[in-house]
């Protein structure tokens, strides 16, 4: 998940939905934002900005197909912010 001012993005790792998927994806999505919005109006969790490693030079270790396949789904942190 990664946000910025009152948008966010909401992806699994190494998964890409189907067109019939996206209402199960976006429903249970919807339930996790629910989730993190109670525990944090309950004061049970705070929010903490955290970047995660770069998964672009992981992927730039692969070689063949492995790496062609990794490297085509992946998108970098600039392209996310652009696009949030």
């Amino acid at each position: 998940m990664k946000g910025k001012a009152n948008r966010a993005v909401v992806f699994r790792a190494s998964k890409e939905c189907a067109p019939g998927e996206m209402e199960g994806f976006l429903r249970e999505a919807l339930e996790v934002f629910s989730a993190l919005e109670d525990a944090y109006r309950s004061g049970t969790v705070s929010v903490l900005a955290e970047r995660k490693p770069d998964p672009h030079a992981d992927a730039a270790k692969l070689t063949g197909l492995v790496g062609r396949i990794v490297g085509k789904h992946l998108i970098t942190h600039a392209e996310l912010d652009q696009f949030l």
